[in-house]
This record gives structure tokens, sequence and C-alpha cells, in this order.
């Protein structure tokens, strides 16, 4: 329990320091739902560049446009990843004594984390995404991302804010499998080698594993960008019906496929690696030494 209890509270402390360094980055990703992340995957268009697109978000809304929407990552990530590191650890210790590779039982914790992970954090994420949308796409109806949640829950019921649940799930399992297996294969080879990771190894360690997990979810992400971003839209009139239980994401798939093709999936991907590799390599190296910090203290 009292390990349970260390793991969640390093994970919150590392849910602080990912927000922090990579939440501006975010927003170019989705063209304004996530600082720069967030304004790409909404756009149709496969020739924009990171430095365009920040120099133009600059121009028309100022610095502070870049941290749009940090209340709802604030709120939601720091305990999302506190229940992310802990669910890990925690999957990890009860499937140790299974005869199967250490790599498998990395990835399988990872995949359960990521369930977790993805349950808490999509009210927020569909919220985050308005608001950051309002800008450019969006009429600026709501004053933050609870004013988001609030009206949605008023207007549609508590199931609304759950809306691209399904794709955050089936993004978030990949995602988190391969961020796990990737952080645990890196640090370990490289303690194999060398003894106590470093700060600079931790942060590469970091940053190799928030690259690896971007390539395994992003057409995901940029799927559940799409669908959350359509919560505006009376339901009647929205462009992914779901199908089969499936949330609308077998519809938002062949809407990309027909606009862009396979490069659809991939718009944006730049600056998402970007804002992985900090935000992961803030977060897995904050998470490690504060794990030795308890450790040192006879607290682990």
């Amino acid at each position: 329990m009292q390990n349970s209890f260390i793991d969640f509270t390093c994970g919150a402390i590392s849910g602080i320091s990912q927000v922090l360094v990579g939440h501006p980055l975010e927003y170019y990703k989705n063209v304004n739902s996530s600082t720069v992340k967030i304004r790409l995957q909404m756009e149709s268009r496969t020739d924009q560049t990171i430095l365009n697109r920040v120099i133009t978000i600059f121009k028309r809304e100022g610095i502070k446009s870049f941290f749009k929407g940090m209340t709802s990552p604030m709120t939601a990530y720091v305990p999302a990843n506190a229940v992310t590191m802990s669910v890990y650890e925690g999957s990890l210790k009860n499937i140790q004594s299974l005869q199967i590779p250490l790599a498998l039982k990395w990835f399988i914790a990872g995949g359960v984390a990521g369930v977790a992970y993805a349950l808490v954090v999509c009210p927020f994420e569909m919220a985050k995404c308005v608001i950051q949308m309002q800008y450019e796409y969006l009429p600026k109806e709501f004053r933050s991302p609870i004013h988001v949640i609030m009206n949605f829950i008023k207007k549609e019921g508590i199931l609304s804010i759950y809306k691209g649940l399904q794709i955050t799930i089936v993004r978030d399992i990949p995602q988190n499998a391969v961020y796990f297996l990737s952080y645990e294969w890196a640090r370990q080879t490289i303690q194999f080698y060398r003894g106590k990771l470093n700060l600079i190894e931790a942060i590469i360690c970091g940053a190799f594993a928030g690259f690896t997990c971007c390539i395994a979810s992003y057409p995901f992400d940029v799927i559940k960008t799409k669908l959350q971003c359509e919560i505006t839209t009376p339901e009647k009139q929205r462009n992914y019906k779901s199908k089969f239980y499936d949330g609308g994401i077998l519809g938002c798939y062949k809407s990309i496929m027909k606009q862009n093709g396979c490069s659809g999936f991939w718009i944006g991907f730049r600056s998402c690696s970007i804002y992985y590799m900090t935000g992961c390599a803030a977060q897995f190296s904050v998470y490690h030494f504060s794990q030795e910090f308890c450790k040192q203290f006879r607290l682990y």
C-alpha cells in the first residue's frame, strides 16, 4: 500500500513537469486545442511547418495563446499520470510470476495502464480541444474547460463528455504499451553498462520513449481530435456518426482517407513528436529521480 501511494505521488509530480514543458508545443498539433499540436490535426493541409504555424499563432494571439487550456491538462494529466504510473507498477508486480519475456511484461502492464489513463483524461481532452479551437474554428462561447464540461453535461448528459472515449482507449493502449516498453528497455540497457542513470541519461530515456509511443499512436490521436472537436455541433449535424458503437471512428477514418489519403493521419506529426519527446523526457526523469529520492530515505 505504501509503495502504491509513493508511485501515485511520484507520478503526480512527474505529471506537473510534463504539462509545464510540453503544453505550448501541443498547441500546434491540433489547430488550437493543445497549443500548436491540435491546430495542425484539424487542418486538411499537409504542407504546414511548425515554424510557420507558431509565427501565425503568435502574431494573431500573442504569447499567452501557447498556454491556452493549461488548466485542463493540469487538472487532468496530473491525476491521470499519477493513476497511470501506479497502475503500471501494480500491474507489473502482479504479472512478475508469469513465465514470459520481461519485455512482454512491460508491454502488457503499459497497455493496462493505458486503459486507466484514457478513462481519466477523456473528458478533459475533449474540453481542451473545444477551448483551443475557439479562435479559428469555433464560436467563443466557453470560458474554461470546466465550463465546457458543465455545459455539455447540462445539455446532453454525463455521457456527452466522454465523446471520443472509444478512440481514446484505442490510442492509449498501444501508446502506453510502447511507452513503458521503450523506457524500461532504454533505462535498463544504460544501467547495465553504466550503472545508475544520471540526469542526461534519464532525459534521453524519456525522450526515446516519447518518440516511439508517438509513432505507435499518432494516427489514432488525429482521429480523436476530429471526433472530440465535433461535440459543439448538434448531434444530428455531426459528420462522424457512430456505427456499431465505434463512436464515429470508422466514419472519421474514411473522411481523412478520402480527403488526404494516408498522409492525413500524420498531419502535425513533427510538432507532436517534439511535444512527446520533451514532455516525456521531463516526465520520466522527474519520476525516476522522485523514486530514487524515496528509496534514499527508505520510503520505497
